[in-house]
């Protein structure tokens, strides 16, 4: 937890002078990093307001790739939550925008974060499918590790399901 909190701190550090610098893109970026730590120290409801603040910054910019992380980490907020709906809604908008701007990583990313949502609901059919895409693009891509994670999920789905 002394990481985390060392994290903020420098994060908390940057914002301003990502602020005084004019880069919003930096100042966005560094209010989904310090949603995301507090996400982890578990104080959820801190880290949407950082994600909302990234948000409307993310929509301001003509980057589709930067909007898609902040759409991701709703939908991983949303998920801790225990909120399916508002998780699988973000990210499903998430994997749009990775697609539309052909960053595979960021849609397999997207793929695996639909597939847990989709697996913590029940519904393992459609957990299934979406890892099964997630690991096509991983090996397209070539991101060994990755596979690795995914084939585990693909077995504990199986698992779960008794086949």
């Amino acid at each position: 937890m002394a990481d985390e909190r060392r994290a903020i701190g420098y994060f908390t550090e940057a914002l301003p002078k990502w602020r005084a610098a004019k880069n919003v893109g930096g100042e966005a970026g560094t209010l989904n990093n310090l949603a995301m730590v507090h996400s982890a120290l578990g104080d959820q409801q801190k880290a949407l307001e950082y994600l909302n603040q990234a948000l409307a910054l993310a929509k301001g910019l003509d980057d589709r790739g930067r909007l898609a992380t902040t759409l991701n980490n709703f939908g991983t907020v949303y998920a801790i939550l225990g909120d399916s709906t508002s998780s699988l809604d973000y990210e499903k908008q998430a994997l749009d925008l990775h697609r539309a701007v052909h960053d595979i990583p960021g849609e397999a990313n997207a793929l695996t974060n639909l597939a847990s949502e989709y697996r913590r609901a029940g519904n393992r059919r459609a957990a299934l499918e979406n890892y099964e895409k997630a690991l096509t693009l991983e090996t397209q891509a070539g991101v060994r590790r990755l596979q690795g994670v995914t084939l585990s999920q693909i077995a504990a789905t199986y698992q779960e399901l008794g086949e």
